[in-house]
């Protein structure tokens, strides 16, 4: 049980992790894109 759980936990840290990044590199994008675009 305890073997099981653990991969799960780390699976939604990882996709976590990489939800914010993915955030952080976007964010920035559409900013400059919303910029250039006025």
């Amino acid at each position: 049980m305890n073997a099981f759980r653990l991969p799960m936990k780390l699976l939604q840290v990882l996709s976590f992790r990489s939800l914010v990044g993915f955030l952080l590199l976007v964010v920035p994008l559409l900013g400059l894109l919303v910029i250039a675009g006025l």
